[in-house]
């Protein structure tokens, strides 16, 4: 086979939703809410903790402001994206369950028509957004889910195929 086919045979990352649902950044109230619930948990134990030392090299605003960009990396890092590509081994499933267990995944029934994957985190912890979804329309897998999972899940298997 050439190496162009097989680099076709897995898409690039797609994003299927409108470019303004990106833009907002949080893709559901309960993923603000938590990150809301944690950036505040981690301001208010900084500050504590400066106090305790009494150090007042950072102001409140300071840790708040960094706390709140830096742990917007995260947000980001669960943007919704998809790609599709056509099994060429016998069990693919079998190929990408065992890369969503590298990644950190176990298999939950979400009661759907797909296979679903969540993180193997703490509920409070985890976020629906970090939901790994595959199912099998027209003979391909389509693979939706977190941006930074589904790239490396993505380069995993094309690295594969290449071998």
């Amino acid at each position: 086979m050439s190496t162009s086919h097989l680099q076709t045979a897995v898409s690039g990352l797609k994003f299927p939703l409108p470019a303004w649902r990106y833009a907002l950044l949080f893709q559901s109230w309960s993923q603000f809410q938590s990150w809301a619930i944690i950036v505040l948990g981690t301001v208010l134990a900084i500050n504590g903790l400066l106090a305790l030392l009494q150090s007042h090299v950072v102001p409140v605003e300071g840790v708040l402001i960094g706390s709140a960009f830096g742990s917007l990396v995260s947000v980001i890092m669960v943007l919704p994206v998809e790609f599709e590509f056509k099994p060429s081994s016998c069990n693919p499933q079998a190929t990408l369950q065992n890369y969503l267990e590298y990644f950190g995944y176990v298999r939950s029934d979400d009661g759907t028509n797909a296979i679903v994957y969540r993180q193997k985190l703490p509920k409070f912890l985890r976020w629906e957004e970090g939901k790994v979804f595959i199912t099998r329309p027209d003979g391909s897998i389509r693979v939706k889910g977190p941006l930074m999972i589904l790239r490396k899940l993505q380069r995993a298997l094309v690295a594969s195929q290449n071998t």
